[in-house]
């Protein structure tokens, strides 16, 4: 496939509300649970590296990716990863991303925004597929978290 020549932000940031308190979403949103939060999407979640915490393998229904988690703090709630091996290999040089949960004082509910940065050689369709992929994860959280 022929790279795209549409300039195109290398920033992708997507948020959402949900309808629990902080406290329930951070359970499963520290250890990068995307299993438990989004089975629909994601099959399993494993850190499959002993000695090494930080390294945690994501099984997608249609990919695997090995992450590094570069930031994990239980203050601010916020989980940041880079991703360090794809299969099949992403069109990119590189992928990080963050997740931010804030509380939202007058209903107890959560904040999530989740921001992704590419390398500069990163598709303009990459980008905009991002976006649908993380509002069906919203959604996904959602309906997780409410049972």
């Amino acid at each position: 496939t022929m790279a795209s020549t549409v300039p195109t932000s290398c920033i992708q940031t997507e948020s959402t509300v949900l309808a629990v308190p902080i406290e329930k979403a951070w359970k499963s949103f520290r250890a990068l649970k995307l299993d438990a939060l989004a089975p629909e999407y994601v099959v399993k979640t494993t850190q499959t590296h002993p000695g090494d915490e930080s390294i945690v393998d994501i099984k997608y229904t249609d990919a695997l990716w090995k992450v590094r988690i570069t930031e994990l703090s239980d203050r601010n709630c916020t989980v940041a990863y880079e991703v360090i091996e794809t299969e099949p290999p992403t069109t990119c040089t590189s992928v990080e991303g963050e997740i931010v949960l804030q509380k939202v004082t007058e209903t107890n509910q959560t904040f999530l925004k989740w921001t992704t940065v590419y390398s500069n050689d990163v598709d303009a369709q990459v980008v905009a597929d991002q976006k649908y992929k993380k509002l069906d994860f919203f959604k996904a959280f959602q309906k997780s978290l409410a049972a």
